[in-house]
């Protein structure tokens, strides 16, 4: 039997009114999964004190960057497709190893990064590298990028018939990390002295793990 999803651009669930939404939607729709962005929550405990959902539900949590971003994903424990784990398109580097190896593969120390069971573990066990100025900020973005990236190709493949392209993916995720540089003026700063031809076709020379 078909699962049944529902995605909702939430602009905010900071407020009742929102998260009363999600409840409302659980409730009524009855998805067996249901994707949320747009939350503009940087902080998971927001999440479960909202309690928006009962220990029926499994969920991830992706935070926003400051006011911008933030995603959701609430699945149905039950769903025997699901098995109780996290969707399809979870973002994690097994689901998409080409994409994340695109980033990661030239340097060995960071094989450990892909090879974890939840989201929630990658963010978590994601490590710095030896190094400083663009190269260590858009590293750190890294992970974020390629979620947000994997959930828009998530939605053009389910809602428009779009098609999987590792290398347009690739490029659209160093175009992220380079807009979201803007966002501090550390970012910008550390921007002067490239462009975003260095993260095109310069990643595997610029991103190392050395001083």
């Amino acid at each position: 039997m078909a699962s049944k999803t529902i995605t909702w651009n939430t602009r905010g669930l900071c407020n009742v009114a929102a998260q009363g939404s999600i409840k409302l939607i659980l409730r009524l729709y009855m998805p067996d999964v249901l994707w949320v962005q747009e939350t503009k929550i940087e902080d998971k405990i927001l999440v479960e004190k909202a309690e928006m959902w009962d220990d029926d539900w499994g969920w991830i949590f992706m935070p926003s960057m400051g006011a911008s971003g933030g995603m959701l994903a609430i699945w149905r424990k039950s769903n025997g497709e699901l098995g109780g784990q996290p969707p399809p398109f979870s973002c994690l580097p097994g689901d998409f190893a080409d994409l994340w190896q695109s980033f990661t593969g030239h340097m060995n120390r960071f094989g450990q990064l892909l090879n974890r069971g939840s989201v929630k573990e990658v963010l978590l066990n994601w490590v710095e590298i030896n190094n400083r100025g663009l190269a260590a900020m858009v590293w750190n973005l890294l992970p974020y990028a390629i979620r947000w990236n994997v959930w828009g190709i998530r939605n053009e493949i389910i809602f428009n018939g779009g098609t999987l392209n590792t290398r347009k993916m690739v490029l659209q995720v160093k175009g992220l990390l380079w807009d979201w540089l803007e966002m501090s003026n550390t970012g910008q700063d550390a921007k002067k002295d490239h462009n975003f031809t260095d993260l095109v076709v310069g990643w595997e020379s610029l991103v190392v793990d050395n001083w």
